[in-house]
């Protein structure tokens, strides 16, 4: 909690404000969607991560790891896409990401492929 009081040249205060405040530390949060939800196969898939959270000053995401649940991987970055062959099944994409003071966080969501 931060509080506040504001005191001018003539040395009157204002009346004490309060504020919760979360300071965030810690490993980053990946979050990612995927468009379509529930894709068939061979349709193009987006996996989109920029609601990733990272923690702390000038911190940033450094590193995008991609693990598709079919045996392929990518690394380009925040947006990807990916297109699933063979027959209907659910798998389950990882994404690990790495930021700029080296602390690493991992998501997984379970896609369902028509």
């Amino acid at each position: 909690m931060v509080n506040l009081v504001v005191t001018d040249s003539a040395g009157r205060t204002s009346d004490s404000k309060s504020h919760n405040v979360i300071v965030g530390t810690g490993n980053p949060l990946p979050a990612f969607s995927v468009l379509p939800v529930s894709p068939s196969i061979g349709t193009l898939v987006t996996f989109d991560a920029s609601s990733t959270q990272v923690f702390g000053t000038n911190v940033t995401i450094q590193a995008y790891s991609w693990d598709f649940g079919d045996n392929t991987t990518d690394t380009n970055g925040p947006v990807t896409t990916h297109t699933y062959g063979g027959l209907a099944r659910s798998v389950t994409v990882t994404l690990t990401v790495v930021d700029s003071v080296g602390r690493r966080g991992q998501a997984s969501v379970s896609v369902v492929l028509k």
